[in-house]
């Protein structure tokens, strides 16, 4: 009985996205912090899409980029919504949102 809830509990933990980071499954890739904004844009048009982009730029640190995604991706029969942060093009960090279908 023991290893059928462990079992079932491993399922439940592998299922929700919120717990998979820290990468997102796109169709057979995986979108990865060290990914470059090409990379993740090329891996989302299979499985999701960008909803919106913003720059930032500091003025404390010159000549740094960082911007933000806000990218919804389908798992599993549902969308779920992501914010991708960048830093001089790499992905940082990804945060997983809410499901949004």
């Amino acid at each position: 009985m023991k290893h059928l809830y462990f079992l079932v509990l491993l399922i439940a933990v592998i299922s929700y996205p919120q717990f998979a980071h820290p990468a997102i499954r796109c169709d057979r890739d995986l979108i990865n912090d060290g990914d470059s904004t090409l990379d993740v844009t090329m891996k989302l048009q299979k499985c999701g899409e960008i909803i919106g982009k913003e720059v930032i730029r500091s003025e404390n640190s010159v000549g740094r980029k960082r911007e933000e995604w806000l990218v919804r991706v389908y798992q599993s029969y549902h969308y779920y919504c992501y914010l991708l942060k960048f830093k001089d093009g790499k992905l940082d960090s990804m945060e997983y949102l809410r499901r949004c279908d």
